[in-house]
């Protein structure tokens, strides 16, 4: 299924257009920018907590997945193993899951616990940075798909544990 979806992305999908848009959703989905925005958080009280609890998601992700889970399945990029051409530099590191779209989608939940308007911007952002992973072939969509779900869960603990210390500013 990987290989088949792959392989429609490259044929049918493909030009030159989409290859700068998915290197721009590829380069701004990692943690920088994650952490940008977590600081910019910081600066209005009433989201100040959600500022902390953005920039602790997304480094427990990255922690996860760059430290614990890679390491542990260390499988191989798909351009690497199908001989798909590369028009990114060549990530460091196995393919499963995606750290992009784990800390991607673990700043959106995040980001939707703080506001709802701010959250769908940022999962509609996170799906397009996991497509591109996919679309530049670097990552399988099972490791997008891994990476998601992965992130997901992250950013709804640190939404449930903003809500359970009860220091919601938002009111």
């Amino acid at each position: 299924m990987d290989l088949t979806i792959l392989n429609f992305v490259r044929e049918h999908l493909q030009n030159d257009a989409a290859d700068v848009t998915a290197q721009a959703f590829s380069f701004l989905g990692g943690a920088v920018i994650w952490l940008i925005a977590a600081g910019a958080l910081c600066f209005f009280k009433n989201y100040r907590i959600y500022g902390v609890a953005l920039a602790l998601a997304v480094l427990l992700t990255l922690a996860l997945t760059e430290l614990a889970v890679k390491p542990l399945f260390m499988r191989e990029r798909p351009f690497i193993t199908h001989d798909f051409p590369l028009v990114v530099k060549e990530p460091l590191g196995s393919s499963f899951p995606s750290s992009h779209a784990s800390q991607s989608f673990a700043g959106a939940v995040t980001l939707f616990g703080a506001r709802r308007s701010w959250g769908v911007c940022a999962v509609v952002f996170a799906a397009c940075v996991g497509f591109s992973r996919i679309y530049l072939t670097v990552h399988y969509p099972s490791d997008v798909l891994a990476g998601a779900v992965l992130g997901t869960a992250i950013g709804f603990a640190a939404v449930f544990a903003v809500k359970k210390t009860g220091i919601d500013k938002r009111r």
